[in-house]
C-alpha cells in the first residue's frame, strides 16, 4: 500500500507560492513511523507549522470529536488567515 507513495517527491518550489493555502498534517501517534517524516520535512521546507491530529492512521475513527474539532480550525491556522 505504501510503495507507490514512497518514491513521490513533491515539487516544493511549485508549492511555496501557495503555502498560505496549504495545511500539512500528521497523526500524533505516527511520529515515530517512517510515514510521518515526509510531512515534517514538507512543513519545514514550506515554513509551515505541522498540524498534529489525534492518533495515527485512523485517528478520525478513534477520536472523531477531537479530529473534527481540529479539522474545523485548520483553515483558520493557515498563514494567510
Amino acid at each position: 500500500m505504501l510503495r507507490p507513495s514512497t518514491g513521490f517527491v513533491p515539487d516544493v518550489a511549485a508549492l511555496a507560492p501557495l503555502a498560505d493555502r496549504i495545511s500539512v498534517a500528521g497523526g500524533r501517534d505516527s511520529r515515530t513511523r517512517a510515514v510521518h517524516r515526509p510531512v515534517e520535512v514538507l512543513a519545514e521546507r514550506l515554513g509551515l507549522r505541522l498540524l498534529e491530529f489525534p492518533g495515527g492512521h485512523v485517528g478520525y475513527a478513534k477520536w472523531p470529536e477531537e479530529f473534527a474539532g481540529l479539522l474545523r480550525v485548520a483553515p483558520a491556522s493557515l498563514p494567510g488567515r
